[in-house]
């Protein structure tokens, strides 16, 4: 004999909620991807100004760098881009486009305040790519003493310039990787709602049936479960030991008294 259960008035609660957080989870899940393609772009923004802000030396021409910090700095052969100023009497062109001609062959000289040489030494950066400036990594220099360097560029093609300054991709790495931590927040998040959602919808037809605990309540098998075990006696109290035989007979009920005689 199974428990007894009760049909329960279904809740109209139930249906609503369920749509609701089904709601909130798509909202959360779109509004952290677009969220973290805005902070993305924002990061794409700021690498394309660090490329438009690095400084520039035509070939055939004697340039000027002023250095106001030190440390490491990326120079690039710029196949693709312009020069805004050109210093002195240089006729080298200010705008140039080598798409399709390949890199060209290049040799720099730059020398500092004390008219030291500094080296060109290897670099791990990448190169950059714009809309208005592609340029090829060619080396790294380190610059110990800030101020006046003079940059010499000098190769058989003039259609190119050499590029100098921080690696621009720093600029957008912090963004980028909050971009990615807001979209994941937002899958998340939102992926958690549907869940839920989907888990209240798939209750089954007896979830919404209670026990009638005033009924009696039996095992599968018919039998009616054992009752709990007694609490043990407090210390001190007499307990009556359980009989270890049969229990003695009743005694027979009293003869009832005889009936007076009738009169006659």
């Amino acid at each position: 004999m199974m428990v007894p259960l009760i049909d329960a008035p279904p809740n109209p609660e139930t249906g609503g909620r369920s749509r609701s957080l089904m709601l909130a989870g798509a909202v959360t899940i779109v509004a952290g991807l677009v969220a973290g393609l805005v902070v993305f772009v924002v990061g794409q923004g700021r690498t394309d100004r660090a490329v438009e802000n690095l400084a520039r030396a035509p070939v055939g021409c004697d340039t000027t760098l002023e250095f106001s910090g030190t440390g490491s700095f990326v120079v690039y052969v710029e196949t693709v881009g312009r020069i805004e100023q050109l210093e002195g009497g240089c006729d080298a062109p200010t705008a140039y486009d080598r798409r399709g001609a390949g890199t060209p062959d290049v040799s720099i000289e730059l020398r500092g305040p004390a008219g030291e040489e500094v080296v060109l030494e290897p670099t791990t950066a990448d190169g950059y790519a714009t809309d208005a400036f592609v340029g090829e990594a060619m080396g790294e220099i380190r610059i110990d003493d800030a101020g006046r360097h003079l940059l010499r560029v000098m190769s058989d093609d003039e259609d190119f310039a050499v590029s100098v300054g921080r690696d621009p991709s720093g600029a957008a790495t912090p963004f980028t990787l909050a971009a990615v931590m807001i979209g994941l927040a937002g899958l998340v998040g939102g992926a958690t709602l549907v869940a839920v959602a989907v888990a209240g919808n798939r209750r089954g037809p007896d979830d919404d049936r209670v026990v009638d605990e005033t009924m009696p309540q039996f095992e599968p098998d018919g039998r009616v479960p054992a009752a709990p075990p007694l609490a043990p006696p407090p210390p001190g109290a007499v307990v009556s030991p359980p009989p270890t035989g049969p229990l003695p007979p009743l005694p027979p009920p009293p003869s009832s008294p005889p009936s007076p005689p009738s009169g006659g």
